[in-house]
């Protein structure tokens, strides 16, 4: 019943447009209003997180936790640029792997909320360039 109700006040008072997101499902960490309205997802970083108004602060938090993971694992790949091949393809892989994670999170979702999902593809692609900028 919740579930309902929390999707008819997001259709009547937003008109299926979020106030944070504008529909995209992302939010970047180092957006004024993230911080001021959900302090605990704010950060400094370049990454995007699943808007907490679409998505809820339940899943919005697990995808802080993945965008986290991820940013360690591109800091690396920042702070050793003459990596061995192998090892950069290996960290591309996983990188892909959990941006796909990610994806299906936010995904379940933006389904439970009556919204539109995320291209997958495209966010993995968008994460696999990331490794070689």
């Amino acid at each position: 019943m919740l579930i309902g109700y929390v999707r008819a006040v997001f259709r009547h008072y937003f008109r299926s447009r979020c106030p944070f997101c504008a529909r995209t499902g992302w939010i970047a960490r180092s957006n004024e209003r993230l911080r001021v309205h959900f302090p605990e997802f704010h950060g400094e970083s370049r990454h995007k997180v699943a808007c907490p108004v679409c998505v809820g602060r339940e899943f919005a938090k697990r995808d802080v936790d993945y965008s986290t993971y991820l940013e360690g694992i591109e800091r690396d790949l920042d702070d050793h640029p003459d990596m061995e091949p192998e090892r950069k393809v290996k960290l591309e892989k996983i990188i892909a792997n959990v941006t796909r994670l990610r994806c299906r999170s936010v995904n379940v979702a933006r389904a439970w909320m009556g919204l539109g999902v995320v291209d997958e593809g495209v966010e993995v692609w968008k994460a696999r360039e990331r490794v070689y900028d």
